[in-house]
């Protein structure tokens, strides 16, 4: 199962929970799951991801009816950083390659050197590598 299916499982029970919440309660569950579904990942490296695409969501609003279809989007990131993308789909724009790009780079010392080569790859194929 990928990384990316466990994740949208329990943000799907988390919307039927929380259909009545406030944005902060389901921000923070998106958060929550986001965070354990890379918990192999350095810490801060996740975070920042994090706020670096709920940043692009806001600039992206009229992409995503809402904050819970993006989080398909933020599946897709998962997959690659799990070593599981569909690239078939490839769904990632080109500022967040560049992105990735930057902050594969800033942990690399801290992570799996297959990861940084997986990422790496796509990055290159994509033509970003800067």
């Amino acid at each position: 199962m990928f990384a990316s299916e466990r994740f949208r499982r329990r943000v799907n029970r988390t919307h039927k929970e929380l259909r009545t919440a406030g944005d902060d309660e389901v921000f923070g569950e998106i958060s929550r799951a986001f965070d354990a579904s890379l918990s192999s990942l350095p810490q801060d490296m996740h975070l920042d991801l994090f706020a670096y695409l709920m940043e692009r969501f806001e600039s992206r609003r009229e992409s995503f009816p809402g904050l819970w279809e993006y989080t398909e989007y933020l599946g897709d990131v998962i997959d690659l950083l799990t070593m599981g993308y569909d690239e078939r789909r490839d769904p990632l724009l080109s500022d967040d390659w560049e992105y990735l790009r930057d902050t594969i780079s800033d942990y690399a010392v801290d992570l799996d050197m297959d990861l940084v080569n997986y990422v790496l790859q796509f990055v290159v194929s994509k033509g970003y590598l800067g």
